[in-house]
């Protein structure tokens, strides 16, 4: 039995009951969710024109074709006659790219249905940049080719200590390269930004030798995960070399060894990345770095209970006449409260609602007999889970 991806109101049809179920592949072990075999679809750029837009003109055999968009975002789609369908992070999205073509994400891989041979037209705001980063959630994940010419998949950077398993094909056979036009399977076990680079090369001077350079420049921009340029990032290799990111977030590494480069980039309160950058001779590659910024785990609060029992000391009673406690270092979390008269209670207790837990209180306790003598002491106690009582029998 098979499960239909969701479907979106649209005029156009809906993707054919064939389409995609969410359970384990038959066909792979590498676990791919279970699809009809797509192809990669075949196609021209065939219009650039002055306003940053540009045609593209896809070419489908009939059923399932894995596509990407080359593009920052569409404008417009013509004869498509079925839904769209993309597979992110674990779960199926639809989209009737005709009738909403702002919906559909471009840096995803997206499967195309068609009943016949089928030509359709995109149209949308041609990519300018040279990276792309696709933030991927945990689970299966289609993902497209940004640029217009095949992707080296050595040219892709991951979040530090993140993990990938692809790109795959449909048929769980690994691959090295993102097609143009197409889409790979990937799947991440995190959540993590992937980043795809292309190579740009640098203009060479009348009269220089590119071919007799031993090495080439690395350059580019750092930039948060929300597209603000991060200055002060630190951008290393595994060669020692490294730069710092201007007020506009841009570095630049002149006289890079060629090769194949590990590159790290860090920044204060962001999560480091870490990838491959493949250096030419006499080239220059340029790099979009976007670093996300570390998300502190939400405090756990609880309440801290401090129980403070009357004392007799040379034939007085002292009752808790004043409990104080503040967590340590942190003067917004403190509770207070004075009892005046003896209400003849063995036992005064001060609940502490809204206390961290993990940190350390100071609590200072104040007794007092009728005839106006006191003592007070300092203790020190860690919250250690939501709900704890502190005992206090005397000075």
């Amino acid at each position: 039995m098979h499960e239909a991806a969701p479907s979106a109101s649209a005029p156009v049809s809906s993707a054919p009951g064939v389409v995609p179920q969410g359970g384990p592949s038959a066909r792979a072990e590498s676990g791919l969710p279970a699809l009809p075999q797509p192809v990669v679809a075949s196609g021209a750029f065939v219009q650039g024109t002055a306003d940053g837009t540009a045609d593209i003109v896809y070419s489908v055999p009939a059923g399932w074709s894995a596509v990407s968009f080359p593009l920052t975002r569409l404008v417009a789609v013509r004869g498509l006659t079925h839904q769209i369908v993309s597979h992110q992070g674990g779960s199926w999205k639809t989209a009737d790219a005709g009738a909403a073509p702002q919906e559909v994400d471009t840096r995803f891989g997206w499967l195309v249905y068609a009943e016949a041979p089928l030509e359709f037209t995109v149209t949308g705001v041609a990519q300018e940049v040279d990276s792309v980063t696709v933030p991927l959630a945990p689970g299966w994940s289609l993902i497209g080719n940004p640029f217009p010419g095949d992707l080296a998949w050595a040219n892709t950077t991951l979040t530090t200590g993140a993990s990938l398993l692809g790109p795959l094909t449909n048929d769980g056979t690994a691959d090295t390269s993102l097609p143009r036009l197409g889409a790979r399977w990937v799947r991440a076990d995190e959540e993590l930004d992937l980043g795809l680079h292309r190579v740009v090369p640098e203009p060479v001077t009348v009269g220089q030798s590119a071919a007799a350079a031993p090495t080439g420049t690395l350059s580019g921009k750092v930039q948060t995960s929300s597209g603000v340029a991060l200055r002060s990032a630190t951008i290393r290799l595994d060669n020692g070399q490294s730069a710092t990111s201007a007020a506009d977030g841009t570095f630049r590494i002149a006289s890079v060894p060629a090769g194949t480069r590990t590159l790290t980039a860090s920044a204060t309160n962001y999560k480091t990345a870490q990838g491959t950058v493949t250096i030419r001779t006499g080239q220059t590659t340029s790099v979009l770095i976007s670093l996300s910024p570390v998300v502190s785990p939400p405090q756990t609060t609880g309440t801290l209970n401090v129980a403070a029992y009357a004392w007799y000391y040379s034939g007085s009673r002292y009752w808790p006449y004043r409990i104080e406690v503040q967590e340590y270092g942190n003067y917004s979390k403190r509770w207070s409260n004075t009892w005046y008269t003896d209400y003849g209670y063995s036992r005064t207790d001060l609940p502490c609602t809204g206390a961290n837990v993990g940190r350390s209180h100071t609590i200072r306790i104040t007794w007092r007999a009728s005839n106006g003598s006191q003592y007070s002491n300092t203790w020190y106690r860690t919250l250690n889970s939501t709900y704890q009582t502190e005992y206090f029998y005397n000075p």
